[in-house]
């Protein structure tokens, strides 16, 4: 692994695939949703990764079970900036350092959501719907501004949706 996007990257897959064996589902979403569809559709990104967290979405019936499992596998609960903490009910923060690579996960709990399922290297990984997706990137737009990481995130995800790539499940 070349970079700190990549090791998070493979964190995430390998986290997802742990919780699997819990009986949880990790749902991705963020910024490394955007990447894992980009890599699984083969899309080349016009720009480099720089991931800073791992955004989780859990159905809110498994959030505490999501707890447990972050605070097992040797994760703890870190500080959430009151702005993002009143922006987000249902949301926790954890951090661990692996391989002296500090990582954020971030688990926000949703009574129901929208998913599609990928396979990367053998292991099934839900992830936030585009759909809802590109809404939420919109949505970031609205509040920080215009950038060009997110406005290239914009795009592919609506070719995505106008594509009708992927049938939706609801997870609840």
């Amino acid at each position: 692994m070349n970079s700190k996007s990549d090791f998070v990257l493979e964190t995430t897959k390998k986290l997802v695939d742990k919780a699997s064996d819990f009986g949880l589902e990790l749902v991705v979403c963020g910024g490394i949703s955007v990447h894992m569809l980009s890599k699984y559709l083969k899309r080349d990104s016009p720009r480099q990764w720089n991931h800073k967290d791992i955004d989780f979405v859990v159905p809110l019936s498994q959030l505490s079970r999501a707890i447990a499992f972050f605070k097992s596998s040797g994760y703890t609960k870190v500080f959430v900036p009151h702005k993002k903490a009143r922006v987000a009910k249902n949301h926790f923060r954890f951090g661990n350092i692996i391989n002296n690579v500090k990582i954020l996960v971030d688990i926000y709990g949703k009574p129901k959501m929208a998913i599609v399922r990928i396979n990367q290297n053998g292991i099934e990984i839900p992830l936030l719907s585009p759909r809802i997706e590109l809404e939420n990137w919109r949505d970031r737009e609205r509040r920080v501004g215009p950038r060009p990481s997110i406005r290239l995130s914009i795009d592919f995800l609506q070719s995505v949706v106008e594509r009708k790539l992927f049938e939706e499940e609801e997870l609840t």
